[in-house]
Formats: structure tokens, C-alpha cells, sequence
């Protein structure tokens, strides 16, 4: 059997090692933590480099993570993410999203992603089916995995999502106007607004309304909206309440008279000022408001990331 000498085993070591940095890419970013925390299950201590598809889990502290392209994440105290040079997932506990370029937080069916600079996405996953989604500094978008979009967040907003019905189904609680023409809802929990198709429901407008249907695929809907939604039902909710909206929209409400020369006032309540049910069902996503407000507290501190 022929013996390697010295200089020919320090060879094959020099290049595997190469080989196995060649494997791993070229790094994506940094992370760090003033804690331990953990990269592909390897503990670590201070800083490391991240390298395409990494894992990062963290134990007492959060870990702050510097993307190349200029996203800054932070992952909340007992958590795990895995981290790529575009996106990140969630795969347990708490992350925080700042960035100023493209990047994106998905978590279990949902992604989310910052809509201005100085915009902050906060995600946690909520039990074994639903993720929370709070928006702090600017506005967050939140789509499915086709990319739909089934929120934007203003600042300050705080949403939770649960996929449980089918892809194609809605059910939306909010004034019903006319837009370009168009029959439209504006939802209350989303704070956006949708084309109908189906029966004439001129009788509601400037009304609030509970609109069941499925979406329509592959249609175009009036310019703004963000699908086109065949309704199979139309149930009045309250009467008007929906002046402002239909300002704020450039939209048409024909409001409803309750005695001659007078309008309903409108009814400020609920998220959008329109009151109703606090819950949407968006493209199989049920979202209901107000429960992601303690997001925060996992993480290390602020609203913004060092």
C-alpha cells in the first residue's frame, strides 16, 4: 500500500477545503447577536457570516442580521429562521423586517414586505396555524404565495392570518361604492378595495355590505383594486357610514335617505371609521385585526435596527 507524504495529504486537505467554500457560495451577509446563538447548528459566539440557506436559531438573545442588498433582520429570542440573499423564513418564534431594497419575510403561507424605507414589518407565528403581522414607521404589505395581495398594513396597524378556506374564496365587510364605473367593496380589515361582478346592487351604495364570492382569475379589475370578485351574496350590514371613504377613493356613493332632504351620518367605528365585523376572508386567508400587538416584546429592543 503506497504512503502519501506530508506535502502530498496537505494537498488533498488545501483542496477540499477550497472545494467545500467553492459549495457554499459567496456570503450573503452577517449576523450577530450579544448572546449565543446558533448557524446550521453550530454554536456561535459574537458574529458569522451567512451563506446562502442558513439557519439561524437563537436562545435568550435575538440575533440582528445584515443582508448585502441593505435588508436589516432581527430574529426574535427563541426563534429560527432560514435566511437567503432575497427572502427570509420564519420557522419558529418572532422576525423583524427593515429594508430598503426588495427582500421579504415569508411565514408559513404568507409573505411579507416593507413598502417604504423606513417602513418596519414585525411577523410571529401564532400557534400552529396563523401568523401575526404588525406594521411600525410606514406601510406593510402582506401577499399569499402567488403573490396576491391580501393586506397593506398602515403604520400601527396589526393583523392576523389563517389560511383555512379554499384559494379562490372571499368574504368582505365593508362600504359598497362605484368606482370607474365599477361596482366595488371597500374592506374594513384590509384597507383595500375589490371590483364585484353579479347582481345590480345600486340600491346599497354608500351602504355597508358583507360580500361572499370566489375570485376571478386572470381577469382585470378596475385600476386600484386589488381583485376582481364574482359575488355569489350581498347582505346589508348597516346603513351609510361611507362619505369618507368614497372621498378618499374618488369613488361614487349614493347614500340612503331616512326621511325627506336627509342623509344617514356616517358611523366612525372600527379600523377604517366603517364599524362591522372585524375579520376578512381574502383568497382562502381569513385576517382578523387588532391581535399582533405585543410582536415587539420578543424582540431586542426599539423600532429600529442597529
Amino acid at each position: 500500500m503506497r504512503l502519501l507524504c506530508a506535502p502530498s495529504l496537505a494537498g488533498i486537505i488545501l483542496a477540499g477545503s477550497l472545494t467545500l467554500l467553492s459549495a457554499a457560495g459567496p456570503s450573503i451577509g452577517v449576523a450577530m447577536a450579544s448572546g449565543v446563538f446558533r448557524v446550521n447548528r453550530s454554536e456561535v459566539k459574537g458574529n458569522a457570516s451567512l451563506f446562502e440557506g442558513a439557519e439561524i436559531a437563537t436562545g435568550k438573545a435575538s440575533s440582528k442580521l445584515r443582508i448585502n442588498g441593505g435588508a436589516r433582520l432581527e430574529i426574535g429570542t427563541e426563534s429560527q429562521a432560514r435566511v437567503y440573499a432575497d427572502r427570509a423564513v420564519i420557522e419558529k418564534g418572532a422576525g423583524q423586517l427593515e429594508s430598503p431594497s426588495p427582500y421579504s419575510l415569508e411565514a408559513r403561507s404568507i409573505r411579507i414586505s416593507t413598502a417604504d424605507p423606513k417602513a418596519i414589518a414585525r411577523v410571529q407565528l401564532d400557534g400552529s396555524d396563523a401568523v401575526l403581522v404588525s406594521a411600525v414607521n410606514g406601510p406593510v404589505r402582506v401577499t399569499n404565495g402567488a403573490g396576491q395581495l391580501l393586506a397593506r398594513l398602515a403604520p400601527g396597524r396589526n393583523l392576523r392570518f389563517l389560511q383555512t378556506a379554499q384559494a379562490d374564496t372571499y368574504e368582505i365587510t365593508g362600504c359598497l361604492l362605484k368606482k370607474g364605473g365599477k361596482t366595488i367593496v371597500v374592506d374594513q380589515t384590509t384597507s383595500q378595495f375589490f371590483e364585484l361582478r353579479g347582481a345590480d346592487r345600486s340600491a346599497d351604495f354608500g351602504n355597508r355590505v358583507t360580500v361572499k364570492g370566489r375570485g376571478v382569475f386572470g381577469a382585470t379589475p378596475v385600476a386600484g383594486a386589488a381583485a376582481l370578485i364574482d359575488a355569489t351574496s350581498v347582505a346589508l350590514v348597516a346603513p351609510g357610514g361611507c362619505l369618507a371613504t368614497a372621498s378618499a377613493l374618488g369613488a361614487d356613493s349614493t347614500a340612503p335617505v331616512t326621511s325627506p332632504g336627509a342623509q344617514t351620518a356616517p358611523k366612525p367605528a372600527g379600523p377604517a371609521g366603517e364599524g362591522g365585523a372585524n375579520k376578512a376572508v381574502i383568497a382562502g386567508v381569513v385576517i382578523g385585526g387588532g391581535a399582533a400587538a405585543g410582536i415587539g416584546i420578543a424582540l431586542s429592543g426599539g423600532n429600529k435596527s442597529n
